[in-house]
């Protein structure tokens, strides 16, 4: 066996929407800024679809919100179809599949954050023989996008949204200021309270008094 990237087999249920990378059962991924490929078969439930009247089917990926601009896409004919329909037999045993859409390199060098994985949404589409077209969606679902580390160093991952913030910058924004002074703010998983007078955070702590859970204030620190 040979392997020139990453292998998805894509099962799409067109009555359910889901998809499903049948060779590990999850949700599709891939590395970043690698080569993957995706053999698509589309289900109707039980039944393989015959795409005798489909001109074409275009896989594409969106930001996890599902808007804004595609990040990948690829379309294929129909004369490209490797098979307009085929048995269950055929798909289980990897030998034939609805069409293919190969991502290569820098086509799926997506930006992953501050993470080492970043979901996106990826989705099966069509476009019918029918004269005006019928689009039809077939199906969508996540599809994640894992850093690989030092062996994509020469890639650049796409800068943020100007609304993405890093951490630190999340950390450094501040609540309103109250009256009496005080800033609050979200630091290490808990609200900490400045006294300016003080040049101090002091954080917010949970305690039983008498049965009944109050906050309390704890020690001062340089934030």
């Amino acid at each position: 066996m040979e392997l020139d990237g990453n292998l998805v087999w894509l099962k799409v249920n067109a009555a359910t929407g889901e998809i499903l990378d049948v060779l590990t059962g999850q949700t599709p991924r891939a590395w970043r800024g690698t080569h993957v490929t995706f053999r698509v078969g589309i289900y109707y439930d039980t039944d393989i679809l015959d795409l005798a009247n489909v001109a074409s089917l275009t896989l594409s990926v969106f930001a996890a919100s599902r808007t804004g601009d595609k990040q990948m896409n690829l379309t294929v004919a129909a004369a490209d179809f490797n098979a307009t329909t085929f048995t269950a037999e055929d798909w289980a045993g990897r030998s034939d599949y609805h069409a293919e859409f190969a991502f290569v390199g820098d086509l799926t060098n997506l930006a992953v954050g501050t993470s080492t994985r970043l979901a996106y949404w990826l989705a099966v589409a069509g476009l019918t023989t029918h004269t005006p077209a019928h689009k039809l969606t077939y199906g969508g679902g996540a599809f994640t996008i894992e850093e690989d580390g030092p062996y994509n160093s020469d890639l650049t991952t796409p800068a943020p949204a100007d609304t993405f913030y890093t951490g630190d910058e999340s950390d450094a924004r501040f609540a309103p200021r109250f009256a009496d002074g005080a800033w609050v703010r979200f630091h290490q998983n808990r609200w900490w309270h400045y006294i300016q007078s003080e040049d101090l955070w002091y954080p917010e702590l949970a305690e039983l008094k008498d049965g009944i859970p109050v906050l309390t204030l704890g020690s001062g620190e340089s934030l």
